[in-house]
C-alpha cells in the first residue's frame, strides 16, 4: 500500500487466484484504510475480475469489502460481490 497522509493509506494491485485444476482468475483491486496511533481503524476495498482461463475465461465479477478493527488488533472483513459465469 502507498502511504498518503499520516492517518490514511491508499493502494491498488492485481492478484491471481489459481484453482486446484489449474484454472486462473485475475483480479484488480483498490483499497484504503484509516489509522490511529499506527493501528488500522477501518478500511474498504473494491475488486473486479479482469480475466480468467479454462472454465473462467470470460468471467464477470466485482464486489468490495468493509473492514473494521477489533479491540485486540484483529481485522474483520464484511465482503460481498456478484459474478456471472462464462457460458
Amino acid at each position: 500500500m502507498r502511504k498518503s497522509p499520516a492517518t490514511a493509506f491508499k493502494g491498488h494491485g492485481i492478484f491471481v487466484d489459481t484453482l486446484a485444476n489449474g484454472d486462473k482468475i485475475t483480479f484488480s483491486y483498490q483499497s484504503m484504510a484509516t489509522l490511529k496511533d499506527g493501528q488500522m481503524q477501518s478500511g474498504s476495498n473494491k475488486w473486479q475480475a479482469t480475466g480468467g482461463s479454462g472454465k473462467f475465461k470470460g468471467i464477470k465479477a466485482s464486489g468490495g469489502c468493509k473492514v473494521m478493527a477489533g479491540a485486540d488488533g484483529s481485522t474483520n472483513f464484511d465482503c460481498s460481490g456478484t459474478y456471472t459465469s462464462p457460458k
